[in-house]
């Protein structure tokens, strides 16, 4: 099985010039071997905070490992699934 993991951190501006910043809190892993989804390689571990200016912070979570598009994103303390994409 064939797997990546990312870590790290980074910050930006959107064309708006509105700032963000982006942190992973736990490893992003994709699987390139067994998870192909009409030829996706999605993410499907792994969580990140998605930061931007003057607003909520968004907790993204792929969840345990899955292979699929679902995930979720929390801000403020409520959870939404979501479905990537």
């Amino acid at each position: 099985m064939a797997r990546i993991g990312i870590t790290g951190n980074e910050n930006g501006s959107r064309s708006t010039r509105e700032t963000f910043t982006v942190n992973i809190t736990n490893q992003l892993v994709r699987d390139f071997g067994d998870c192909d989804i009409n030829g996706r390689r999605p993410f499907i571990q792994g969580t990140f905070d998605y930061t931007p200016s003057g607003k909520a912070t968004r907790t993204f979570d792929y969840s345990n490992g899955s292979c699929d598009l679902n995930a979720t994103v929390t801000i403020n303390g409520v959870s939404h699934p979501i479905i990537l994409p």
